[in-house]
Order: structure tokens, then C-alpha cells, then sequence
């Protein structure tokens, strides 16, 4: 069983969202991986967590994320007459992203991750941002494809979140959240993908 804030859109809130999106994930409930299952019958998820590691071999997904354009972007809350300062923010979760060099990353501009404490099971993501696009959010225009490998035993654990902030004053270390999404990576389809994110 799994409790969760449901008063704030979290990490948390958003990755379980993802995880029930796809089609085949809609019945109400999924499944742990299979070497998670297991076959003991000891009611002790760390041991047998334990012992899918020990057996399942991992695996390197690469895949590419071209972000090219936002539209109409909403101003933030108490956001006075000032003009929208726009970037994006790609971030990689994975269920083996708490050791060192799981995943890496190309292009873009990368974003220190040291400050993010993570949540259960996950560790700090791999991120990558887009540049500031000054004065536009309207129409921002970015055109940059950022390349992730990802070494994982559990591809079906992975998620992507594309977040869009808005740089105050112009500056990404000052911004303010204007929309997120959150995807399991095997949820994504290739070509073009028009995100609409509902928060």
C-alpha cells in the first residue's frame, strides 16, 4: 500500500500519475517487475530487492529529448508586468539512480543536482536545461536536443519530467515554476510530442 500527499503536486504525486497514464497500466494497479516478485514467500521487499539485483543484469536505454518550442505559456501567480523569461528543465529518475554514474547526459545545459535529497527508492535525477529565452512567452522558440544513457535492471522504473520555469529578472537561478509533466520513459513515443501539462 502506498500513501500519498494528494494536496500537493509533488514529485511523488507526479511519478505515480505517470506510472497509471499508459493504456496498459490503466486497470488500477501495476505490477512490481518480476524480479521484484520473486519467488520467496518471506514478505521482506529489501531482501527480495536485494536478490533481484543480485540477478538481473542491467541494461543501457539511450534515448533523445529535442525540445523545440513552447506556446502561450501562462504567467506565474503574482507575477507582476514583467515579461516571461522562459526555460526547460529534462530530469531522469530511475530505480538505480542513487549510486554514482547510472545515467549520463549531452547537450543542453546541465543543472547541478547535488541539492536534491531524492525521494524513496530514487535518488537524485539526471538533468539537463534548456537556455533562458529573454522577454518571449509566447511563442519562446529553444531548438535543443539533449542525448540520455541510462543504465538501469528495471527500464520499466524510469521516468522523465519535463518541468518549464520562468527565469526572473532573467536569471535560472531565480525562477518560478510554470508547468510540469512527468512520463514513464516507455510511455513516450518517438516523433513529435505536443505536451499539454494540466498543472
Amino acid at each position: 500500500m502506498v500513501a500519498l500527499n494528494w494536496q500537493t503536486y509533488d514529485l511523488g504525486l507526479q511519478i505515480n500519475e505517470a506510472m497509471f497514464a499508459s493504456e496498459e497500466d490503466r486497470g488500477g494497479y501495476v505490477l512490481k517487475p518480476k524480479e521484484l516478485r520473486g519467488s520467496r514467500a518471506t514478505f521482506d521487499p529489501p531482501a527480495d530487492a536485494n536478490a533481484a539485483t543480485l540477478t538481473k543484469n542491467k541494461k543501457v536505454t539511450t534515448f533523445s529529448v529535442e525540445i523545440i518550442s513552447a506556446q502561450q505559456l501562462p504567467k506565474p501567480k503574482d507575477h507582476r508586468d514583467k515579461g516571461l523569461h522562459p526555460f526547460v528543465v529534462v530530469e531522469v529518475f530511475s530505480a538505480d539512480d542513487k549510486a554514482k554514474d547510472k545515467s549520463v547526459a549531452e547537450g543542453g545545459i546541465g543543472v547541478d543536482s547535488s541539492d536534491a535529497k531524492g525521494i524513496s527508492g530514487l535518488g537524485a535525477p539526471q538533468k539537463r536545461r534548456t537556455m533562458v529565452v529573454k522577454d518571449d512567452g509566447f511563442h519562446p522558440l529553444f531548438r535543443e536536443k539533449m542525448v540520455f544513457k541510462v543504465t538501469t535492471k528495471f527500464e520499466e522504473l524510469a521516468f522523465v519530467r519535463f518541468s518549464v520555469y520562468n527565469a526572473d529578472d532573467g536569471d535560472s537561478s531565480d525562477r518560478t515554476l510554470i508547468a510540469t509533466y512527468t512520463a514513464k520513459l516507455l510511455s513516450l513515443q518517438q516523433g513529435n510530442i505536443s505536451l499539454k501539462a494540466p498543472h
